[in-house]
């Protein structure tokens, strides 16, 4: 199950409409309803808003879409790893973090594989430092390589993807301020 049905059914058991989901969450009801209908993802800072507005931890939302999914868990220390396209895994590295002020994320894309563009809240800082790998990084149109052991610090509020260079997998850190909900 992808995680905008999840969402969808999670909404309904609570017996909250759209509206009121998109009102909690400070989102558009067409975000929430392309996200319901399977037509889009979101972002980590959506499915945080919508966590939160549905009385749960993003780890507990997105645990439920890879139980349903069976995909396996990367280690026993249990981090929560989604995917959000094929090609592009995410892990979140910590435990409890619908509290917390940083949002660190192990990120790996296969060969061919991209992010689908994010656009933080006003005031959001991201920080990413390459592991493995190339990456590209478009900031706002504005284009920059990185390489292993290079890093980057900008506005997240500035809509940005990433995709691979490399033939092999890439992996980066990312360390984002999610949005104060």
């Amino acid at each position: 199950m992808y995680i905008g049905a999840k969402v969808r059914a999670i909404r309904k058991s609570k017996n909250m409409s759209l509206k009121e989901l998109a009102e909690k969450s400070k989102l558009q009801i067409a975000t929430l309803c392309r996200m319901e209908q399977c037509k889009m993802r979101g972002t980590v800072d959506s499915h945080l808003r919508i966590a939160k507005s549905l009385d749960m931890s993003i780890t507990d939302l997105y645990q439920s879409v890879l139980q349903e999914e069976e995909l396996k868990k990367t280690s026993a220390a249990a981090h929560s790893v989604f995917a959000s396209n094929t090609k592009v895994n995410f892990q979140i590295l910590s435990k409890n973090i619908t509290n917390k002020k940083l949002l660190p994320l192990l990120i790996s894309i296969e060969k061919g594989g991209k992010t689908t563009e994010e656009r933080g809240p006003i005031g959001a800082e991201k920080f990413i430092y390459v592991l493995n790998g190339e990456i590209q990084i478009d900031i706002a149109g504005e284009i920059l390589q990185l390489s292993k052991s290079n890093s980057i610090h900008f506005e997240a509020s500035k809509p940005h993807f990433i995709k691979n260079l490399k033939d092999t997998a890439s992996q980066y850190l990312s360390i984002m301020t999610p949005s104060n909900i």
